[in-house]
């Protein structure tokens, strides 16, 4: 379980679908972003979706980070995340790290 006060880095799965990439096209870095519970999510009931309002997903918490933090967010506990870093472009696919806090 993640302690309070605590933040780290991560990336951001799954930004190749869909729009994601015209959606990444447009951030920047320090840029606020949602973190969603998604626990409905047909491929992990621990899914959280990262994004940039309630009805533009960027992607999802890799699964190995999201199985703590889930457990957190479904007691209460709310975090903040933010663009860190966008990765590729030109002939590469965008890639975006987050740094997320509490």
């Amino acid at each position: 379980m993640l302690t309070h006060n605590s933040s780290f880095y991560c990336k951001i799965v799954g930004v190749t679908f869909g729009n994601r990439q015209v959606l990444i096209n447009n951030l920047y870095v320090g840029q606020k972003l949602l973190l969603i519970r998604d626990p409905n999510n047909q491929y992990d009931s621990n899914a959280i979706k990262v994004c940039i309002d309630s009805t533009k997903v960027l992607g999802h918490i890799p699964k190995e980070t999201a199985i703590n933090l889930a457990k957190a967010m479904d007691i209460g506990i709310r975090y903040e995340a933010e663009v860190s870093n966008i990765t590729g472009g030109g002939s590469l696919n965008y890639g975006v790290n987050i740094l997320i806090k509490n």
